[in-house]
């Protein structure tokens, strides 16, 4: 994958480093103060559904998940209020909209993440597995 690869070398070569999604600034993190700004606009696609689950990436905003799992006769239950914010905000901030009492937040849903860190390791981290 073209954008994990260019996401470990940024972080590889940056000492400071900020990721911006969709910039709604809910929860304050898009102010960057002299570091590095990573987009995860282009790291926006699904890739790869199955019956039950799919992998996307952290740029996919909420809009269009939304469609294409309506478009798939499914949902997202924890779906948070605004639809603007991505996949990769709504799993740092472990966001979630009306129906949270119902079925959890958004921790709840993902089974598996790829977490880039700081040094440009990738863990690959997949739900009780240790």
């Amino acid at each position: 994958m073209a954008d994990l690869r260019e996401t470990t070398e940024v972080l590889r070569r940056s000492d400071a480093v900020i990721a911006v999604g969709a910039q709604s600034s809910l929860t304050g993190g898009a102010t960057p103060f002299g570091d590095s700004v990573l987009s995860t606009e282009r790291m926006a696609d699904i890739a790869r559904w199955d019956s039950a689950a799919l992998t996307a990436g952290p740029g996919l905003v909420l809009a269009v998940l939304e469609s294409e799992l309506a478009g798939r006769g499914m949902y997202y239950p924890p779906l948070p209020t605004f639809n603007g914010a991505t996949v990769g905000g709504t799993v740092a901030t472990n966001a979630a909209g009306a129906a949270t009492f119902k079925y959890g937040t958004t921790r709840d849903w993902v089974e598996a993440i790829s977490v880039v860190m700081a040094n440009g390791e990738v863990l690959d981290i997949e739900r009780g597995r240790s």
